[in-house]
């Protein structure tokens, strides 16, 4: 278990060692899709494409939902700033959309980093597959 960060890893791990299941972990953190990609190569058959950024979107929606749901608007901006910053490695404007993250401190600017970096209807260049762990640094740590 542990340090699986793609769903061709938990495959590999499974298939190498021959045990029965694994534990993604912090491999989800910022990547949901690493299941429905596992169990998709898992069934024999390919990955699906990575997440769309309206996919991506929603999916930080329902995290932020979910956070605010429980710890409030006020708590929430700096509960999931490191999930945006994980999520964020799946964008094609990967380091603006990481630095919109660090720097969210409300409600308003969670909305306005959605607004902006996941709308819908915006022509983005292609979503591009996080390989490997991303960044396990903190952000601005060096």
């Amino acid at each position: 278990s542990g340090d699986l960060f793609t769903a061709e890893a938990c495959v590999r791990m499974i298939q190498e060692t021959g045990v029965d299941g694994v534990t993604v972990a912090r491999g989800c953190i910022g990547n949901p899709w690493i299941f429905e990609e596992a169990r998709a190569l898992f069934a024999g058959g390919v990955l699906p494409p990575p997440p769309s950024g309206e996919r991506q979107g929603e999916a930080i929606r329902f995290h932020w939902d979910e956070t605010s749901g429980v710890h409030g608007d006020d708590d929430a901006p700096k509960l999931l700033r490191k999930f945006g910053i994980k999520y964020s490695e799946h964008h094609p404007r990967a380091m603006e959309v990481r630095e919109a993250f660090i720097h969210m401190k409300s409600a308003g600017d969670f909305h306005a980093i959605l607004g902006r970096w996941y709308d819908a209807d915006a022509d983005w260049p292609p979503v591009m597959r996080r390989e490997g762990c991303g960044d396990l640094i903190a952000a601005g740590a060096e």
